[in-house]
């Protein structure tokens, strides 16, 4: 969890996977992620939102993905 937060100083940011549960949302297994947030208090949390979302409290929100941009998102590279 340090070695996320120090990344996050330097603006390399792990992003969350969730999805939209109501007006919540799930998150995926990123324990070491969200938990390092919780330590570290990062002005904004970014997320991966799987499924669409109408929340206004997501901003900005970009997407929807391209299915041909989602290995790249997953760190496959091309």
């Amino acid at each position: 969890m340090d070695a996320m937060k120090r990344n996050w100083l330097t603006g390399n940011f792990s992003k969350l996977w969730v999805y939209p549960d109501g007006s919540n949302y799930a998150m995926s297994d990123d324990y070491i992620t969200f938990y390092a947030a919780k330590e570290g208090q990062p002005d904004f949390l970014p997320c991966f939102i799987l499924g669409e979302t109408e929340d206004s409290r997501v901003e900005p929100l970009q997407g929807p993905i391209q299915v041909s941009d989602v290995r790249k998102a997953l760190g496959f590279g091309n």
